[in-house]
């Protein structure tokens, strides 16, 4: 095993297709987060006494005296500047409040989400890793070269698992680094008044680790079935639209016997995992991740995280099931 695993690695390391990927991810994740941050950061331009008055002029309809329109028209803008102001008030009270997000530690959180992006990566690179063997005919060599099938396939799950990690605490840093980057510059980052709670944010980050792995075995057990890299990113898409539209049948609603049916599925299980982890860390932007799914009954976290292990040892039995037993004529 020690062998294979040094040869994936001298193998997977020289992987341009891979670097570009991560490397894709690590800069897609920090655009989007610094663009978010100048977005939130900017504040709204609202219309000056003049800009009102000459507004008020040309489209307002008053009655009376020019003394009385004036009157009007003067009162009007004042209200305006009024509004204006409580507007300007309410906005710096939300934007303290909101800015904080973009600073370490929650930084880490706020470029992380729901790390849509790196888990699509990965599945990606899962893929290709896996099917390509099977593309340019290497596979023969390398079961060969391994001596038992299963063996590879644990040697290639271990590897996509070391860099799993390796993508996320790339991010990690690269949120550290923004957020204390933000920090130095003199960048305005609200009025933190939020702790991160630790416990919390090491069980999300362990959750979000075990998407991943889940996906990745799933992506494995579909390239081995396909006998191909370029379908089970394509499948698993599909398969996660089509998980949605069943869970949502009228059968499976609130209050139905079929109600807590839903609650064994993959993505319903996933959502659910890091929604309710994520809310415990107290990280802002993961309290914006929206309703959480639907529970006919209270389960607890541990057994959720369970389900979704159920899953990936089930993808990883099919996947070597069916390396075990397939005829290699590549």
């Amino acid at each position: 095993m020690r062998a294979l695993l040094r040869a994936d690695w001298l193998r997977l390391r020289r992987r341009r297709d891979f670097w570009i990927i991560g490397i894709a991810v690590c800069v897609l994740s920090a655009l989007t987060f610094l663009a978010a941050y100048r977005s939130e950061a900017a504040d709204p331009v609202f219309p000056d006494a003049a800009q009102i008055r000459q507004e008020a002029v040309d489209f307002g309809f008053f009655e009376g005296t020019p003394g009385e329109i004036e009157a009007q028209i003067a009162q009007m803008v004042q209200d305006q500047l009024a509004q204006y102001d409580t507007q300007r008030q309410d906005w710096e009270v939300q934007q303290r409040f909101s800015l904080q997000k973009y600073a370490f530690p929650q930084s880490l959180f706020t470029l992380l989400g729901s790390a849509i992006a790196p888990i699509l990566a990965l599945v990606l690179i899962s893929s290709l890793a896996v099917g390509d063997e099977f593309r340019f005919g290497t596979i023969r060599t390398s079961l060969l070269a391994a001596g038992d099938r299963r063996r590879f396939l644990g040697a290639r799950l271990v590897s996509l698992l070391a860099m799993t990690v390796g993508l996320f605490v790339a991010l990690v840093l690269v949120g550290s680094l923004l957020g204390l980057g933000l920090g130095l510059v003199g960048a305005d980052l609200g009025v933190s008044t939020v702790t991160i709670d630790a416990a919390s944010a090491v069980a999300w980050l362990g959750a979000e680790l075990l998407t991943a792995m889940v996906l990745i075995a799933l992506a494995t057990a579909l390239t081995v079935l396909l006998r191909s890299g370029a379908l089970p990113l394509l499948l698993i898409l599909i398969g996660v639209l089509v998980e949605l539209f069943v869970a949502n049948l009228p059968v499976f609603a609130p209050n139905e016997l079929l109600a807590g049916v839903p609650q064994a599925f993959l993505v319903r299980s996933i959502r659910t995992l890091i929604g309710d982890v994520g809310l415990d860390t107290h990280a802002l932007a993961l309290s914006e991740a929206g309703e959480q799914p639907f529970q006919a009954f209270e389960v607890p976290m541990f057994g959720v995280a369970a389900i979704i292990a159920a899953w990936g040892l089930l993808f990883v039995l099919i996947a070597d099931r069916r390396l075990r037993t397939m005829d290699v004529v590549e």
